[in-house]
């Protein structure tokens, strides 16, 4: 899931959607915390 938007990054787009899929919006928010936007706001 990191590696995705990070690509994305990469080649140059500024706006990645991030949608969920699935009924753990509790655990897709949590990931998303502490996973991804760490690395984003990094860059």
């Amino acid at each position: 899931m990191v590696a995705g938007p990070i690509r994305c990054a990469d080649a140059g787009f500024d706006l990645v959607h991030v949608h969920r899929i699935g009924p753990d919006l509790r655990g897709f928010l949590d990931f998303h915390h502490a996973k991804v936007l760490p690395r984003s706001q990094a860059r």
